[in-house]
């Protein structure tokens, strides 16, 4: 099943430490990332 943002308005991706550490925050139509980190995006491919 497909899951799209219209439920939340960002995802934010975090260390899970004492002081959790930003790795990244995403919203529907952005992401910003950490230094030293990357993103891969996966296209939608037709069948």
């Amino acid at each position: 099943m497909d899951k799209d943002l219209r439920d939340w308005t960002k995802i934010v991706i975090e260390t899970d430490a004492k002081k959790p550490i930003t790795i990244a925050e995403v919203t529907a139509d952005n992401f910003e990332i950490a230094d030293g980190y990357r993103v891969r995006l996966t296209p939608k491919y037709n069948d």
